[in-house]
């Protein structure tokens, strides 16, 4: 605007028009600008949520299975001991 021919300077040197401009802009962007900060932080809030009861829902998943996995571990040895009673066997010392 300063630098152009002068027939095209469509705004002297204070720039009041190009001020009133940019004024203009920043007053329908910032509200604009907020909305979409206070969607996203919903959003937000939303998937982390989301993720808190998925991983409370996995810790109980992995809670049952390590009960049963010990339930299991436990039939285990007690079949063991059975099959080496009848069999006559001597049962092995287990240090776990």
């Amino acid at each position: 605007n300063s630098i152009g021919p002068s027939e095209f300077r469509f705004d002297e040197y204070p720039f009041i028009f190009l001020t009133l401009l940019l004024s203009l802009q920043a007053s329908y962007a910032a509200p604009l600008i907020l909305l979409a900060q206070n969607r996203q932080a919903d959003r937000d809030r939303v998937t982390s949520q989301e993720d808190r009861s998925r991983d409370e829902r996995n810790l109980a998943v992995t809670e049952y299975m390590v009960r049963e996995l010990a339930a299991m571990r436990k039939d285990l040895v007690e079949e063991i001991k059975k099959l080496q009673e009848s069999s006559g066997t001597k049962p092995e010392s287990n240090s776990k």
